[in-house]
């Protein structure tokens, strides 16, 4: 094969007919997607809209009835209210705003000044003039939609139309349809150009890598004939002692000498050192295993290093001795540049599979699918699971096409030939719902491993087969009336063209008579002379619609220009239209690409009606649908829908749960992302609206975080924070930090809150826990310094009370008075030492001991000073377990917190568990520094199932001073002293306790 002129267009032209389908799918769905978003955008505002007056004028008539307001005055109250707002709203986009108007007989009459009309009203418009305004026409008629028309300039807009039925008022929201479509216009332009330069690149690439490559195969042929010499592969031989005997003039280049140097030297003399010593290894290998031996080399050429494969070969004479080697070397670095280019290419055509919206269909030697892309599931509604091993006729195709596709496939499969092997045919199919579907079916023989397979590419062609039903059946309308095909002619909403073919025919059926059997690869092996055949055919006239299609001002312009709209395609199109004739078609089908004036590609539908005529071939219609912003927007369509779905899984994943509440009572959930089982609840119990989101919230922070809310809309802030609790189902609470944003429509007003919100349990747990231990050390230094002050007040108290004690007699009632002083001071003594151990300023010598021991020492204590009605149980490891500490402190916390559960019972039947474990995790989890990191903890629990306290009073329990005990009864200094205790000893307590469940005290002491 020639690389020639001829085959590099070839490739350009695929790869722009490539990039231009890619890019006529891209703008179509954007496009589609960009005027659905506006249509849903222009529907909300007007509804809204519409609904706000009617209500706002009902209010004002009922106000008004209650003052004794006319409707009229009521009426007048609310379109005073609407135009003040009115005043304040500029309009969206470049051109987008509402309108609100009246009918006044037979004149509609406009009641807001407008974006284009800022000084005075829109002046009135007649009624029965529906071509103008025609939006507003059909609200003020009571209907309700979305549509393309005129507004109150002429202008062609996208607009809403409501009707406020209260007041009999018709309301349009619109935007320009040039406003929408301008986007459309500077990306296709700049696109164009990116495009033009893509496949510029890509020929200029292919040609560079291509040429060399068909260079090295000319000359391989040349050195099968014979002619060794003009190869590129250096060859050389050697004798048995390792000199050159021969060498190719390839060599000679490679080697940089003439023949005469190299002939009779050894390869250390000739060669780089490096190339010579490989050699001279390779020729050891062939002495000792006697058979050929490769290799690979690099070598430094022109500044540039080039990789070759070599190949030495033994020589031997008859008798079986080594007389020398032949060896050749080829320079591979094209090679290896062009397998990488062939692994890029695979992972294109990768792509293309997996991106093409054709279905693309591989059988196996057995008729079995074996490949099936996602157009195949798009199409067809199978995904690959279930169609893999499984005969397409099977589930595909009906009737007489399954019977006959067997048929087909069998025959394929056993001699390797079929009716529509290599061929496009339209064939019916069958959808996994049971729905019809129109294909085009192309049937190529593909062999993989030497097997022959079947690859099927079809086509959804539903709307084409539609396209053309329309066609064929406007065609006929034209047959019946000349008058009703000229007004149609003129008005159709697709391209209509008037050709003349008769000639064209004339000229076919004269290269018929030259006995021409295939009229389309004669045209195809002759250019030229489809040209000359294109240029017999004739346009008679086009309409209106055409030229907006092409971008023509005027026929004149177009004919001057048609062949602008030809894209490099269009002879090979033209090719299969004669073949079309030649073989007597009915009509001719094709979607091709063409032109407009302004170079940008677009992609028609073109549906010609032929006959043998000579006479009707004069004037045959031909019509043109432009399908290119529907091939734009199916792509856009489908990145769309795949950026949501990773932005979903993004948010999914996310340690935040994203809400959105509707602005109404209960904050109504319409999203929130699937995370929320983090708390236990499910994503449909919220968006069913089983689950309000106030529901979870905890009902004492329900009234503040509500009217917290209420405080930053009338504020007008956008975002706002908020910490509040939330109840899961088993009953837990928890904190978060809720990061809200307000969603406000066109008019301001609040429609929606979004929110973020992150569980922060944990933090304000660590929170509590340092609040606490900042009070308790505040406590505790103002005890020290108390009890220092108190302690020596107290001792000349003791003294004298002593000292006047002992010189009175027994008997005396004063001696009785100093005995009791003496007593009460003792005891104040004894509360100075308990506050000096709770502000750790009493010095305690601490000893190792066994805290099994302890534990049992201490039961019998508990047991002999507690009430019989509370029974004692107790459970321990085996020891010993040793901790460093006070014994008689540890067992003044455990009989301190005996009395407590002593006194809560009130000489009720009850019962107080005292358990010692040993723990080897918890430690480390702790918040204490002096036990986090332990490797294991005495685990003491002490718990009885008296009445149990609630959250209030929990908080409280370790604070000096406080006791829930009756005057005189308590000094409050209990279980803050054996907090200040367990401290002291590095360890850790902790208090749990609900209402009615008793109370449960754990305490942690690092083991020694």
């Amino acid at each position: 094969m020639q690389l020639t002129r001829k085959t590099v267009t070839t490739h350009i032209y695929l790869m722009a007919l490539a990039v231009t389908l890619v890019l006529g799918f891209a703008f179509a769905i954007w496009y589609n997607v960009t005027i659905e978003q506006q249509s849903a955008r222009l529907s909300e505002i007007a509804k809204t809209r519409a609904r706000m007056i009617e209500a706002v004028a009902q209010y004002d008539r009922f106000e008004g009835q209650a003052m004794g307001r006319t409707e009229k005055d009521a009426e007048f109250n609310t379109l005073l209210q609407v135009r003040r707002a009115h005043r304040t709203f500029s309009g969206f986009g470049e051109t987008g705003e509402f309108t609100l108007a009246q009918r006044q007989g037979d004149e509609i009459q406009y009641i807001l000044r407008h974006r284009h009309t800022l000084i005075e009203l829109p002046a009135n418009q007649v009624w029965d003039v529906t071509d103008i305004a025609e939006p507003m026409h059909r609200a003020l008629s009571g209907k309700s939609g979305i549509m393309i028309g005129k507004d109150y300039r002429g202008v062609e807009v996208l607009a809403a139309y409501e009707p406020v039925r209260v007041l009999n008022y018709g309301l349009v929201a619109k935007i320009d349809l040039a406003e929408i479509r301008q986007p459309f216009y500077t990306h296709g332009v700049w696109l164009l150009g990116f495009s033009v330069l893509t496949i510029f690149s890509a020929a200029v690439f292919f040609f560079k890598t291509s040429t060399p490559l068909m260079r090295r195969i000319q000359k391989s042929q040349a050195l099968l004939s014979g002619v060794i010499e003009g190869t590129q592969d250096v060859v050389f031989s050697l004798d048995e002692e390792g000199r050159y005997n021969f060498v190719n003039d390839a060599g000679v280049s490679i080697i940089g000498r003439d023949k005469p140097e190299i002939i009779g030297k050894r390869s250390q003399d000739i060669w780089p050192t490096r190339i010579a010593d490989k050699f001279d290894q390779v020729a050891q290998l062939i002495r000792v295993k006697g058979q050929a031996v490769f290799s690979i080399v690099e070598m430094e050429i022109d500044g540039k290093w080039e990789t070759f494969h070599t190949q030495h070969a033994p020589i031997w004479s008859d008798q079986n001795e080594l007389m020398g080697s032949v060896g050749m070397m080829r320079n591979i670095t094209e090679d290896i540049e062009k397998e990488r280019f062939v692994s890029e290419n695979q992972a294109l055509t990768h792509a293309i599979t997996q991106k093409a919206a054709e279905a693309i269909i591989l059988l196996d030697e057995y008729g079995k699918i074996s490949f099936w892309n996602p157009g195949a599931q798009t199409i067809f509604g199978y995904s690959f699971e279930e169609v893999k091993g499984r005969n397409p006729h099977d589930f595909l195709a009906q009737g007489d096409d399954c019977v006959n596709g067997n048929k087909a496939l069998s025959r394929f499969l056993t001699q390797g030939d079929g009716p529509l092997l290599n061929k496009t045919v339209e064939l019916t199919g069958q959808r996994k719902n049971g729905l019809q579907v129109d294909i085009e079916l192309s049937l190529v023989s593909v062999l993989r491993d030497g097997k022959r397979n079947a690859l099927a590419i079809a086509r959804d062609v539903t709307v084409k087969k539609n396209a053309e039903k329309a066609l064929r059946e406007a065609m006929r309308a034209i047959d019946i009336n000349a008058t009703r095909y000229k007004k149609l002619f003129d008005t159709a909403k697709i391209s209509l063209w008037d050709e003349d073919a008769s000639i064209l025919y004339g000229e076919i059926e004269r290269l018929r008579a030259t006995g021409i059997e295939d009229i389309r690869d004669y045209l195809r092996n002759d250019l030229k002379e489809a040209y000359r055949l294109s240029r017999l055919v004739k346009v008679n006239n086009v309409n209106e619609e055409t030229l907006r299609i092409y971008g023509a001002a005027s026929k004149d312009d177009f004919y001057k220009t048609i062949t602008e709209s030809f894209t490099e395609e269009t002879v090979f199109d033209f090719i299969e239209l004669v073949h079309a004739l030649w073989i007597g078609a009915p009509n001719f089908t094709r979607e091709i690409q063409q032109r407009k004036k302004d170079g940008t590609i677009i992609h028609v539908f073109i549906f010609i009606p032929l006959t043998q005529d000579v006479e009707q071939l004069k004037n045959i219609p031909v019509s043109i649908l432009d399908m290119t912003e529907a091939m734009m927007a199916r792509h856009f369509l489908e990145e769309q829908r795949q950026t949501l779905k990773e932005l979903k899984m993004i948010v999914d994943t996310s340690p935040a749960v994203a809400f959105l509440w509707r602005n109404e009572e209960g904050w109504p959930v319409e999203y929130v992302s699937s995370n929320v089982s983090d708390w236990g609840y499910s994503k449909e119990q919220f968006e069913t609206g089983e689950l309000l989101f106030t529901d979870i919230i905890e009902p004492s922070d329900l009234v503040s975080v509500g009217e917290d809310v209420r405080r930053h809309v009338e504020n007008g802030d956008s975002a706002f924070t908020q910490e509040y609790r939330i109840i899961t189902p088993d009953g837990s609470v928890r904190w978060l930090d809720d990061r809200t944003w307000a969603r406000r429509n066109e008019e301001g007003e609040i429609t929606h809150f979004q929110g973020m919100c992150l569980d922060i349990t944990e933090r304000k747990e660590f929170e509590r826990q340092l609040w606490q231990a900042q009070k308790s050390e505040s406590l505790g230094n103002m005890a020290g310094g108390i009890a220092h002050d108190f302690n020596n007040m107290l001792l000349p108290v003791l003294a004298l009370a002593d000292m006047t004690a002992n010189q009175l007699e027994e008997n005396d009632p004063i001696h009785k008075r100093m005995v009791k002083i003496k007593e009460a001071g003792e005891r104040a003594q004894d509360l100075v030492k308990r506050l000096m151990v709770f502000a750790r300023e009493e010095d305690t010598h601490f000893i190792k001991f066994d805290i099994v021991d302890m534990l049992h020492e201490t039961i019998e204590l508990v047991d002999k000073t507690m009430p019989s009605s509370m029974e004692i149980s107790f459970q321990s490891v085996d020891g010993p377990y040793f901790v460093e500490g006070s014994v008689a402190q540890l067992q003044s916390v455990v009989i301190n917190i005996a009395k407590n559960a002593a006194d809560a019972l009130a000489g009720l039947n009850g019962t107080f568990q005292i358990s010692l474990e040993i723990d080897h995790e918890f430690c480390q989890s702790l918040s204490s520094p002096d036990v986090s990191g332990k490797k294991e903890c005495a685990h003491i629990r002490l718990k009885d199932n008296g009445p149990g306290m609630d959250e209030k009073i929990l908080a409280r329990i370790f604070d000096p001073f406080f006791t829930t005990k009756p005057v005189g009864e308590g000094t409050g200094m209990g279980l803050a002293m054996s907090q200040s205790i367990i401290t002291s000893h590095k360890g850790v307590i902790k208090a749990n306790s609900r209402l009615g469940k008793g109370a449960t005290f754990d305490i942690y002491l690092p083991l020694v």
